[in-house]
């Protein structure tokens, strides 16, 4: 009978443990964020979603270097989820009114990193609380290469604005010490 309270009062004492250790480890939960752009006859044209991740330099890097045999730095991440009602140009690709994803993927194969436009339906892929959503299914409509530059600022979490110019807007994609600016066009 001692035998038996000794064992059931150690698995208590683990469990205990165990549960105090996963409190102490809880990590701040991603939400979605929404930034939108109004053209002169219609407000709410264009938005960008996307969860505000915290600025993680080593798993960055990974993506940013194509570091192989690692997750991150293999797999593809589809960062903003973009619903546009009016039709946008972005480097000379047209790009119709529907809900598209931004996904960044790595360099591989001795392509640099790149970023795409993938249109698709039905719910968003994007989910509060999750680091790394998966990308959704569909044929890029445009990729091109894409760099982050390195700025002085810090963003302490992913930051994504939308900023009035001659012929649209641009988008602007900030992450840690990155930035990347994509001039989109409305007309």
């Amino acid at each position: 009978m001692k035998r038996i309270s000794a064992v059931l009062i150690i698995s208590a004492l683990l469990l205990a443990s165990l549960a105090t250790l996963s409190a102490a480890q809880t990590r701040e939960q991603t939400t979605i964020q929404t930034t939108a752009f109004d053209t002169p006859a219609q407000k709410g044209a264009v938005s960008f979603s996307y969860l505000n991740f915290p600025w993680g330099e080593v798993t960055f890097s990974y993506i940013e270097l194509g570091k192989k045999d690692n997750y991150y730095g293999e797999r593809t991440w589809p960062f903003a989820q973009l619903d546009n009602k009016v039709a946008l140009t972005l480097d000379g690709t047209k790009i119709v009114p529907g809900q598209y994803a931004l996904v960044v993927s790595p360099p591989s194969d001795g392509k640099p990193m790149s970023l795409s436009v993938v249109p698709f339906e039905g719910q968003t892929f994007l989910k509060a609380g999750n680091v790394f959503s998966a990308t959704p299914k569909g044929t890029a409509i445009y990729t091109k290469d894409a760099a982050f530059a390195t700025v002085t600022s810090m963003a302490d979490h992913l930051k994504i604005d939308v900023a009035p110019s001659a012929g649209g807007f641009d988008l602007v994609v900030n992450y840690g010490n990155r930035r990347l600016t994509k001039s989109f066009s409305t007309k």
